[in-house]
């Protein structure tokens, strides 16, 4: 054992006998409280004017404590907390001590709600399966599902698209219904 544990034993040793051979009778003393200069000379004037308002004086032996001397106990109003903490309805709550918070993002006008969308075209539905040119021209053949195009400048597939121009690498449609131009990529003129 080195010494070390030697003093820890010993420390331990005294705790034990001091806990349960120690004296443990209560003080009996009863602690007084502490007065303030300002909060004292504010109790003292309200006493003074409750105790005008009620007959009785001051050194009067309605003392509840007995062996206490000076001004019976006096129990002041509450506050407003509003006083207290210099008008915290004023203040807004990105200043204010212990404002809401929020993680919530903020909630959109209703004009914001209301207000529709503008109508876009749909996802092209076209797939490009390959292009010839001939005489100058270039064909395209496309594919929705089973169905296989074949289409050139101008030329109008399924009644829903008109086809503007073929310049490689894009092939330029319009969506009739919208007359919105959307593009398909059909690769680079071999």
């Amino acid at each position: 054992m080195t010494r070390r544990h030697l003093l820890l034993a010993a420390a331990v040793l005294i705790a034990a006998w001091l806990a349960f051979f120690g004296d443990k009778t209560p003080a009996g003393d009863i602690a007084e409280p502490v007065t303030r200069r300002a909060a004292a000379a504010a109790a003292a004037a309200a006493a003074t004017a409750a105790h005008a308002v009620a007959g009785t004086d001051i050194g009067s032996s309605n003392n509840p404590r007995p062996g206490a001397t000076g001004a019976a106990p006096v129990i002041l109003a509450l506050q407003a907390r509003d006083s207290l903490i210099g008008g915290a309805r004023h203040v807004d709550q990105a200043h204010a001590l212990f404002g809401d918070q929020s993680w919530m993002p903020p909630p959109q006008r209703q004009s914001q709600l209301l207000k529709p969308l503008a109508p876009s075209a749909p996802a092209l539905p076209f797939s490009y399966l390959g292009k010839k040119i001939e005489d100058g021209k270039w064909e395209v053949y496309i594919a929705r599902g089973e169905q296989t195009f074949i289409v050139s400048a101008g030329s109008v597939v399924d009644g829903s698209y008109r086809v503007d121009a073929i310049t490689p690498p894009t092939l330029f449609l319009t969506f009739l219904p919208l007359n919105q131009v959307q593009m398909l990529t059909i690769g680079e003129a071999n």
